[in-house]
């Protein structure tokens, strides 16, 4: 035997050990990956039995009964991934000790590693402190055990590696295109958002699952209808008799179903809800095109728009994904009004915006708010009245257009829009009627959307310890004004029931406009961030009802 043989023998026979212990690391992350499955089937039953995580009589000990199933799961998943790592590290020291310095990124993004490391701090502080309030203190509040994101399913799925690939892939080209323009960006738009939700599994679980699962969609409260012309005339008396999301929303969000639905099934429907939402992709393109970006920024920014897990994970097969390519008009009338181009598009943009928004959501409101501060500070600033006047002709567009469908179809909007805010807190207002749970669930409801707005741009809005938006710089208005409307909408206790990453989905291009004047190294770190958040909160879990 030679020398160089013996040598072989003997490192095979040294690295069985090293193999033994990789196929236990191995073998405990597919045992929590089946734990997951069947903590996620549990969760499941109780759901369609009306028995949410929400909906607890003893908090504390219903609360750990629900906890124990996932740490069963993620207790070994997290133990096999450790050891799988601590053998990488012994046996690659110096390759992993150099990759892991040079691995900055949020300092990538302009965020030194303290102000990264206080940001994730005061993030699971926030997630701690809620959970000590429920098992400790013994609060009781709607909201869940996954906090803060408001529904979340976790179930791994193996078979959709290939799609992560491919939507890793195309990312990967879609950013190498930098002189791309608006065709591209929607077409763009809508492959990543078909590819993101075929990695919840394929076709049924992706796309047909959260349009007929649960029972509790709109679409079942339209599958109801008879009579269109009645059901609209009766609305306001049956409201409180519809599913959850159907009676806090306009007969109109219902009635889309129903036509589209009578038109062509249920697949039609998830089609055409994603293309609607894949459309705000390009439309943000054109407003970052109107604020004065160059066009490989404006196509990089909407790129990185179509990444953004809440986009992603929420704008297919989602009411609030036709919501948002409607808001995101409203958002381009603004710019051109707020850039002095008071023309027939800009006038078209803002009423199509603000009417067709407030025809499917209540909280189509909040761009009416948002266009009154914005022409507010035209007049005092610019003496310009044109957004004003506009402002007001939409207006009069709204209460004319209410007044016909009270006359012709017995609906009243108004009425409507007060039985849905006492559906959702009917006890009045949430801070004097339960200061608790008016105090977590507005938690909730800005760290959802900060988390799904992905690791890289929560770092980008808070660089240097304060929000991205200072200085003179073309749409900070707009930005701050859209964040602000909607905060001054959660201190109103609105979105109690959280989830706000999918109902409030419309603020996301304007953080995005808060960071369009950052560096393309750091829009590129944002985009890496974005992409692995999001395959990896597609790939494990579900976050619709």
């Amino acid at each position: 035997m030679t020398r160089e043989a013996g040598g072989r023998i003997t490192a095979a026979v040294l690295a069985v050990p090293w193999l033994c212990l990789v196929a236990v690391g191995l073998l405990a992350i597919f045992a929590g990956v089946d734990a997951l499955d069947e903590a996620h089937r549990a969760d499941f039953a109780r759901l369609l039995a009306r028995v949410g995580p929400g909906q607890l009589d003893r908090p504390v000990e219903a609360y750990v009964r629900q906890v124990e199933p996932y740490l069963a799961a993620v207790v070994p998943a997290l133990a096999g991934t450790g050891l799988l790592l601590l053998l990488l590290h012994r046996s690659h020291r110096a390759t992993c000790s150099a990759a892991l310095a040079g691995w900055k990124p949020f300092e990538r993004v302009g965020v030194s590693a303290p102000a990264g490391a206080a940001i994730v701090g005061v993030g699971l502080l926030v997630v701690v402190g809620h959970h000590l309030l429920v098992l400790v203190g013994g609060w009781r509040v709607s909201t869940s055990l996954t906090f803060p994101i408001g529904i979340f399913f976790p179930g791994f799925h193996a078979s959709a590696w290939p799609y992560a690939l491919a939507f890793l892939a195309v990312v990967a080209w879609g950013w190498s295109r930098a002189r791309g323009g608006i065709a591209l960006a929607w077409i763009l738009g809508l492959v990543l958002l078909l590819l993101g939700n075929l990695l919840q599994g394929g076709w049924f679980t992706g796309f047909r699952l959260p349009v007929e699962g649960s029972g509790i969609q709109y679409f079942h409260a339209a599958i109801r209808i008879e009579d269109v012309s009645a059901w609209l005339a009766s609305f306001t008396s049956i409201q409180g008799e519809l599913h959850p999301h159907s009676g806090v929303h306009p007969p109109f969000a219902v009635l889309l179903h129903y036509y589209l639905w009578r038109l062509g099934g249920v697949t039609l429907l998830s089609l055409a809800f994603t293309i609607a939402a894949s459309s705000s992709v390009p439309i943000l393109f054109v407003i970052a095109r109107g604020l004065g970006t160059t066009r490989d920024r404006a196509f990089r920014l909407a790129l990185l728009f179509a990444v953004l897990p809440a986009f992603n994970i929420y704008g297919a097969v989602s009411l609030d994904g036709v919501i948002l390519p409607l808001m995101t008009l409203g958002l381009w009338g603004l710019v051109r009004f707020h850039r002095g181009r008071a023309d027939c598009l800009s006038w078209t943009l803002l009423a199509g915006g603000v009417l067709g928004a407030n025809l499917l959501t209540f909280g189509g409101v909040i761009l009416a708010g948002i266009a009154g501060v914005v022409a507010l500070e035209r007049a005092v600033r610019a003496r310009s009245f044109a957004l004003l006047g506009a402002l007001l002709a939409v207006i009069g567009a709204g209460l004319l257009l209410g007044w016909g469908l009270a006359t012709w179809w017995g609906y009243d909007h108004l009425e409507a829009f007060r039985h849905a805010s006492r559906l959702e807190n009917p006890g009045g207002f949430l801070l004097l009627h339960d200061p608790r749970e008016y105090l977590v669930t507005r938690v909730e409801d800005v760290a959802e959307i900060l988390l799904f707005s992905s690791l890289g741009v929560l770092a980008l809005l808070f660089r240097h310890g304060r929000l991205g938006l200072a200085g003179p710089v073309p749409g900070s208005t707009l930005a701050w004004c859209g964040i602000g409307m909607l905060l001054a909408a959660f201190l109103t206790g609105a979105f109690k029931t959280g989830e706000t990453a999918r109902a409030c989905l419309f603020v996301y291009p304007y953080l995005l406009l808060a960071i369009r004047n950052a560096t393309i190294h750091a829009w590129t770190t944002c985009l890496v961030l974005a992409a692995l958040q999001t395959v990896a909160m597609q790939g494990v879990g579900s976050c619709f009802w």
